[in-house]
């Protein structure tokens, strides 16, 4: 005989499965009861609740309960890069206005200043030019990452319902956590011999690595060296690399800026971000100091600091504690976009399976997947996600290793 309570209907079961998926352990007893009467006891299966009902509820259940805590884990990567869905695994480029015809189409202008990314003016009786696309960027792509709960039938049973539990909170968390990887990544090597920045992207040919700049008796007070530890004048002498870009023929616009940073540095930049004036004193010739200026709307007031020890980590050994990274927010400046998370086109979500082996019982009716496979008598889980990140663009970003080298 069956020891302990059993559900007798859809909605009991449905309920006890809720609670057993969130760790409540009186659940957890009336849940594994149930299955085990649907399992081993051919008299319960013509009652109201059978193997094939238990089979649906608890993947429905761990579905939701995975949506739910999905939703709810932390990330930072929406913080500096946008989605772009692809349609399928091969890399690819996307296509943008192609600016190299600004050359033929604004040659005659009416005698008026040519301003590149403009329609020229068209002469009476004049053909209109024609432009178009190019595949322009960097290549972009997915990859698919998974990850699989294996355990015998006997565990379960023994009432191990602590690890199926678990499973959709803990795969949620491991999904949310691949995604800022990938996005994080892309701007970092991953190679584990040669960790640090990607030089494909972080270059001084891409204008990406923080440059040397002397003070300018403003808001940099003291010269800035190439690769400048974090400070104010550091970020300062950064946010103005930026603004003095141009891309296209126009300087590059950034409406916000996000500071990506390693946990070692975030109180540093708090105080920096935190600035919103500063008071200095000009030195005489005669060696005194000249009454005070205070300068108010500091650059870096509206830097959002964003902290992950993925910046520590992809960084390496060497700079993982040091290095910082200036983006825009979004992944966005005003005209393009930057950093981008990726994903397939249908397919932005985490998709939860159990492994459906059982085979049929010679009683009738269908087995749950969590009635042991054919072969050995185990139980299976799988999650299954499509991700990546990519840099599209490096307008808006700079970088330093924080080693002033």
């Amino acid at each position: 005989m069956i020891q302990g309570r059993v559900c007798e209907n859809r909605n009991e079961f449905a309920h006890h499965l809720d609670l057993a998926l969130k760790g409540v352990p009186s659940s957890m007893g009336v849940v594994r009861e149930t299955v085990m009467s649907t399992i081993g006891y051919s008299e319960r299966i013509t009652e109201a609740v059978t193997s094939d009902m238990v089979a649906g509820w608890f993947t429905s259940v761990a579905q939701t309960e995975f949506e739910t805590q999905y939703a709810e884990q932390p990330t930072t990567w929406d913080k500096f890069a946008s989605v772009q869905a692809l349609s399928n695994f091969r890399p690819t480029q996307l296509y943008e206005l192609d600016h190299d015809i600004d050359a033929t189409l604004l040659r005659d202008n009416g005698g008026e200043v040519v301003v590149p990314e403009t329609m020229p003016r068209i002469p009476e009786l004049t053909p209109y030019p024609t432009f178009g696309y190019k595949a322009g960027g960097r290549w972009i792509e997915v990859h698919k990452n998974g990850v699989r709960l294996q355990m015998s039938w006997e565990a379960f049973i023994n009432d191990d319902w602590d690890l199926i539990a678990r499973f959709p909170k803990d795969a949620a968390f491991l999904a949310s956590r691949t995604v800022d990887a990938a996005v994080y990544g892309a701007l970092f090597s991953l190679s584990a011999a040669a960790p640090g920045f990607n030089t494909n992207i972080i270059s001084d040919a891409n204008g990406t690595v923080l440059q040397a700049r002397p003070k300018d008796g403003v808001f940099i007070l003291n010269d800035v060296v190439k690769n400048a530890p974090l400070s104010f004048e550091a970020l300062c002498a950064a946010i103005r690399q930026v603004r003095e870009t141009k891309v296209n023929g126009r300087y590059v616009v950034v409406p916000k800026f996000v500071l990506l940073i390693p946990p070692t540095l975030k109180p540093v930049a708090d105080m920096i971000t935190a600035m919103t004036s500063i008071e200095h004193k000009a030195k005489n010739a005669d060696g005194s100091l000249s009454n005070k200026t205070i300068l108010s709307a500091t650059p870096t007031a509206s830097v959002e600091v964003v902290e992950s020890d993925l910046v520590g980590l992809l960084g390496g050994n060497d700079q993982g504690d040091t290095n910082w990274v200036l983006a825009p927010a979004g992944g966005r400046t005003a005209t393009r976009r930057t950093i981008l998370r990726t994903t397939l086109l249908g397919m932005d979500g985490v998709e939860l399976r159990a492994a459906a082996n059982q085979g049929t019982s010679l009683g009738g009716g269908a087995l749950s997947a969590t009635s042991g496979s054919f072969d050995n008598d185990d139980i299976q889980f799988r999650a299954r996600m499509i991700s990546g990140g990519a840099v599209l663009h490096t307008d808006g970003i700079v970088a330093s290793t924080g080693k002033g080298a």
